[in-house]
């Protein structure tokens, strides 16, 4: 992850109403999904969720990881966390959602025991969980909002149309299920990063909409796993860290449980055996801060995850729309390599933003509303997604470099500087502070950066930081392979 370039600011007066309510579908019950739902519900439209998988929520959420099956959902069951940003965005825009998180999530403070940490750094703590829970405990207060009515087990077959005359902008006005049609003034994809929302657009005579796709380049190898005791492992470092070839992720969860991701580059064939349990773990003990993480009980074993794009659609060219009475959410709009959970927080900000735009532009003008809400997309969102994905580019560089066994020398200063702060922010409560603020979308990079004296520091640190003894690109070979 790099500097996040700016936050992300919403388009209207947050304590306004819209004039009329609308009839809006939202197409998927995944997070960004109901996040919407509840929002706009919340602001008296009325919402119609319809979900492809039939599956029911468990009663209780804590008992979503056992029992709930989501098999639309590729990444149910990998691994997840909530940034300090999304407690952030609900406490203000939903806090019946933070009261109920509070309730079965963990509430984790990455500063606790620190020396030197303390007063003013509550905005760096986060309310996280795996995601089965977080999903269950969205899903329970979206069913019990009597503005939204979810509809399960029904899968959408395409858009339908007004009737218009030839050349006009085509306009949606529902949605086709196997079940008949559902009328909308206003369609929400958040099918997530497979959407089929190009498709659907082409059958109604859409022109093909501007897409950027291409694969993202790396493979997750994650497995999950409980205390005991209910003890967490002590964490004083950034819950990404990086050894040469390789990355790994230390993602605490709610009730003693715990994911660890080792991150490799899709073209790394001499790790690719690190599916297999024996070859994760070998690896795993052999990276002395990643230990104490694997020595609790493992509830899963290796669970990979690859093929992962980097995606973006619009549904604008030149200024004007494409189409009207449609619009792309969270990942329907944008995906990217998914490190840290920056999805969720996101897609609430997404969401929020989505809300507004209704407020401040309305339904009345579909063409309007449709090049506010691009506008305010790719304002708001658009450099966050640009920013990502130069910075994977230069970490797929760094590892092609360090499998070549050669310095990579490519990279921007701000880029440099991140990268710095990432390997020797464990050294220091102040550096540890400014990773958590940037990672966890609480302030851009810029500003944190621009703190007196905090390159300066990030500077010390990296000039007094002894290396770690870690396996050789040769020895983590053996370990993968065996």
């Amino acid at each position: 992850m790099a500097p996040s370039r700016g936050l992300f600011v919403l388009v209207t007066n947050p304590t306004a109403t819209p004039d009329v309510a609308s009839e809006v579908v939202v197409v998927g019950a995944g997070l960004g999904g109901l996040l919407a739902a509840l929002l706009l519900a919340e602001d008296g439209h009325r919402v119609v969720v319809l979900e492809r998988d039939g599956a029911e929520p468990p009663g209780e959420p804590a008992g979503a990881w056992d029992e709930w099956e989501r098999r639309g959902v590729a990444q149910f069951r990998q691994l997840y966390y909530l940034l300090p940003r999304f407690r952030h965005v609900a406490d203000r825009e939903l806090p019946a959602l933070s009261a109920a998180l509070e309730k079965v999530a963990l509430r984790h403070d990455p500063l606790a025991g620190m020396a030197g940490a303390g007063v003013g750094d509550d905005d760096v703590v986060t309310l996280t969980a795996r995601r089965p829970t977080v999903e269950a405990v969205v899903a329970r207060l979206a069913a019990m909002h009597p503005g939204i009515e979810i509809r399960r087990g029904v899968v959408v077959n395409g858009l339908t149309r007004t009737p218009a005359a030839a050349g006009s902008v085509p306009d949606v006005a529902g949605v086709s299920t196997a079940m008949g049609e559902v009328a909308a003034n206003l369609v929400v994809d958040a099918t997530g990063r497979r959407s089929p929302l190009s498709a659907w657009l082409a059958a109604i005579g859409v022109p093909p909409v501007p897409e950027v796709v291409e694969d993202s380049g790396f493979v997750y190898h994650s497995r999950h796993f409980r205390s005991s005791d209910g003890a967490m492992p002590a964490l004083s470092a950034p819950l990404l860290r990086h050894f040469g070839s390789l990355s790994v992720l230390l993602l605490p969860a709610e009730a003693g449980t715990w994911g660890v991701g080792l991150i490799t580059s899709s073209r790394d064939e001499e790790l690719r055996s690190l599916h297999r349990p024996d070859r994760w773990m070998a690896v795993a003990r052999a990276l002395g801060p990643v230990v104490r993480w694997v020595e609790g009980e493992p509830i899963t074993g290796v669970d990979v995850m690859t093929r992962l794009e980097d995606r973006r659609r619009t549904l604008c060219r030149d200024s004007r729309p494409l189409v009207t009475g449609v619009v792309p959410l969270a990942d329907a709009w944008a995906s990217t390599n998914p490190t840290l959970g920056r999805g969720t927080t996101l897609a609430i900000l997404h969401a929020v933003a989505l809300r507004d735009t209704l407020r401040a532009v309305g339904l009345a003008d579909p063409a309007r509303f449709s090049l506010a809400w691009h506008d305010v997309t790719e304002r708001d969102l658009g450099p966050h997604y640009d920013a990502i994905v130069t910075a994977d580019r230069h970490r797929l560089a760094e590892i092609d470099a360090a499998v070549a066994g050669v310095p990579y020398e490519g990279g921007d200063v701000a880029w440099r500087a991140y990268r710095m702060l990432e390997d020797v922010a464990h050294l220091d409560v102040e550096l540890l502070r400014g990773w958590y603020r940037i990672a966890g979308l609480i302030a851009p990079g810029t500003e944190v950066f621009a703190a007196d004296g905090f390159l300066r520091r990030v500077a010390r640190a990296a000039r007094r930081s002894t290396v770690e003894p870690l396996p050789t690109r040769h020895e983590l070979i053996a370990l993968a392979t065996g």
